[in-house]
């Protein structure tokens, strides 16, 4: 499942990809990934999307609770606004530094900052309430979470930014550009999805242009 934006230089796609399961992996996601590079696309980051609660249960292995989030781009992304997060604790330390093979620990006086950026593992909810409350939303079978959506798109636009998803399903890249102030054009071969996009947009409150 793709996501959303990208120009030809400074811009950014994010790939959300989950691999079918049928006995084992079939590794799509690998593939894709490796030919994104083929064409040109720098890998960026690869991230995580782990489902909170998944309902997907496998006799003869683990349960599945993650898809990848390929984070692709032409040279290095123009913008980058890092999602932070709260440190354990703060202000200043005697904290280890350039330890050595002698086992010695050779400490200096350093400031903790009071947050630090995210992890490249996200977690979300899924679900009516955690993906989102839309319950038109599920008349698609592969919903992602809104608020994954919004957070890579505050993470690589800025306002009045250009985001793009051309596979666009349920309408939730969409409804969240719209909703963090973003331009965006959202493209689907289904004219069902695409109506199901339209109305989820429209009770945003915000005028849909068409």
């Amino acid at each position: 499942m793709p996501e959303f934006h990208a120009r030809a230089h400074g811009g950014v796609v994010v790939w959300v990809v989950g691999d079918k399961i049928n006995g084992g992996r079939t590794l799509t996601s690998f593939r894709q990934g490796l030919f994104f590079q083929q064409i040109g696309f720098q890998m960026h980051d690869v991230m995580i999307y782990q489902k909170k609660n998944t309902p997907f249960m496998r006799k003869n292995a683990y349960t599945n609770c993650y898809e990848f989030m390929f984070v692709l781009s032409k040279g290095s992304p123009k913008t980058f606004n890092p999602i932070k997060t709260e440190t354990a604790r703060s202000g200043f330390e005697m904290l280890t530094h350039n330890k050595l093979a002698d086992g010695v620990n050779k400490k200096i006086r350093k400031e903790l900052k009071k947050e630090k950026t995210k992890t490249n593992i996200w977690q979300y909810a899924v679900g009516l309430g955690g993906t989102t409350s839309d319950k038109i939303a599920f008349q698609h079978p592969a919903v992602f979470p809104e608020k994954l959506a919004a957070d890579h798109i505050r993470s690589w636009t800025n306002p009045a930014d250009l985001v793009f998803d051309p596979m666009c399903g349920s309408g939730t890249t969409c409804k969240m550009a719209m909703l963090n102030d973003r331009r965006w054009i959202g493209v689907d071969i289904s004219k069902e999805y695409a109506e199901v996009a339209r109305q989820r947009i429209k009770e945003t409150g915000k005028q849909l242009q068409t």
